[in-house]
């Protein structure tokens, strides 16, 4: 039963959010069959990084205590890196052989469904681990790091989407498809970390920091907006 309501907590705002990117597809719509099977390779992606960050110690980063400014870097970079790593592969062999990518932000439409399914797949398995106050876990994962784990997604299919239709500076957005996800991957970690390291009830830490959660979860929900709107008028002037 609490496998069942873990998966039903986890899914409502993942099928809201691809909902709302597929509805934004509007010229010529992705076929539904691809994007769930883009989907499924993000999940695959999710289960993997898991077991890696089994391995190399970052199965759940949110639950260390790093002492340091440099042991809160190199926590975070190692968490971001195989997760951005891993999603790019998984873009790459979703839309290479895939001829229905053929506007600007089928891009990011992809990125988006992987980066949704990876984040679902992680999702599942900490909340499957938690035996009281998994709710709350869910809520926190579900509306904090979710969005976050989105934008990266979306950030990597518009550099992706420039790579494939701006083959002129290809070598700069190869390295910007995986440096600037990578980037705001670490800093959504260490805005995460800094909350768990102080008290949540403090006044002159825990609520400033959990005002800044939720000041940041709206910018990148307004920033994915408005690209994705941005996107759309490009594709739109080609036509």
């Amino acid at each position: 039963m609490k496998l069942l309501l873990t998966i039903i907590a986890v899914a409502l705002p993942v099928l809201g959010l691809l909902h709302y990117i597929y509805s934004h597809d509007k010229i010529k719509p992705e076929p539904v069959r691809m994007l769930f099977l883009t989907f499924l390779a993000g999940i695959a992606g999710g289960v993997v990084s898991l077991l890696i960050g089994r391995y190399i110690g970052t199965v759940d980063i949110y639950t260390t205590h790093p002492e340091t400014a440099v042991d809160y870097v190199s926590l975070t970079l190692l968490e971001a890196i195989p997760d951005e790593c891993l999603k790019l592969l998984a873009l790459c062999l979703a839309i290479r052989p895939n001829k229905f990518f053929d506007e600007f932000v089928d891009g990011i439409v992809y990125a988006a469904c992987i980066s949704l399914g990876f984040v679902f797949a992680e999702n599942v398995i900490h909340l499957s681990f938690y035996t009281e106050y998994w709710y709350e876990t869910a809520v926190y994962r579900s509306y904090f790091i979710l969005p976050g784990s989105l934008a990266c997604g979306i950030l990597m299919g518009y550099f992706y989407s420039r790579i494939h239709f701006k083959p002129s500076a290809r070598l700069v957005h190869w390295i910007l498809v995986l440096g600037v996800p990578i980037l705001c991957h670490a800093l959504c970690n260490t805005i995460v970390l800094l909350y768990d390291r102080v008290d949540g009830n403090s006044i002159l830490f825990g609520y400033p920091l959990m005002f800044g959660l939720i000041v940041c979860t709206l910018a990148i929900l307004y920033f994915v907006h408005r690209l994705i709107d941005k996107q759309l008028e490009r594709d739109l002037k080609q036509k």
